[in-house]
């Protein structure tokens, strides 16, 4: 009895030392992969978008138009979209808020598309991936610019949907694209009546184009 006693309890210590040993590693896997999938997402968005830069005999419209695809398939643009807007979305009719949405969309593309000559064998380096601290991933870049010109730090906040992984905010250098365009946005409906019919006004007349980056020199 003595001896059966002794076997159950080594067996049960046996067990609660694995349960220490290989479940954390088990799950230390699976961060790994989770953390391999979202870096792989970003470089996979950079590879895409190089092609574009690089395909200069193309026209332009069909370069806008693969740009297009890339923003639909990886960024959540309503959300994006939504949270640029601020107080004043609850302002729109759902008809405002589908010709918003639109036209932030053609903003994005046109005002990204200007930059397409501009390529200079830029290069995008993914370094590192960490947990935001509100859900999500934030996967840390370099792009790699040309001799003399200082690199750009490029974090991507990356959030898994029901569609997939989607970008909800680009940070470059510290500065985030999505609070600059909110502010842009904001001053324009301020400076156009206050009112969405001006916001949108001024959007279909182009005098509303989001920056690129923060700091475009």
């Amino acid at each position: 009895m003595k001896m059966k006693f002794l076997r159950v309890g080594l067996i049960t210590f046996t067990f609660a030392v694995l349960a220490d040993v290989i479940f954390p590693t088990a799950g230390l896997r699976a961060e790994q992969n989770e953390e391999k999938q979202y870096k792989q997402f970003i470089a996979d968005i950079g590879n895409k978008v190089i092609r574009i830069l690089v395909n200069k005999s193309a026209p332009l419209s069909q370069r806008q138009q693969e740009f297009r695809q890339i923003i639909r398939q990886h960024f959540d643009m309503p959300a994006v979209g939504k949270f640029v807007l601020g107080r004043y979305w609850r302002q729109a009719s759902s008809q405002q808020q589908k010709e918003y949405l639109q036209l932030f969309e053609d903003a994005i593309v046109e005002s990204y598309s200007q930059q397409f000559e501009n390529y200079n064998n830029e290069k995008l380096q993914v370094e590192s991936a960490r947990p935001g601290s509100g859900g999500g991933m934030i996967i840390t870049s370099t792009i790699i610019r040309p001799a003399g010109t200082p690199p750009l730090q490029v974090d991507w906040k990356v959030y898994a949907t029901k569609k997939g992984l989607r970008i909800l905010d680009v940070i470059v250098n510290g500065v985030s694209m999505s609070i600059t365009y909110r502010t842009e946005y904001g001053n324009a409906y301020n400076a156009n009546g206050g009112t969405i019919d001006g916001l949108l006004a001024a959007m279909k007349s182009k005098a509303v184009i989001p920056v690129t980056t923060p700091n475009d020199d």
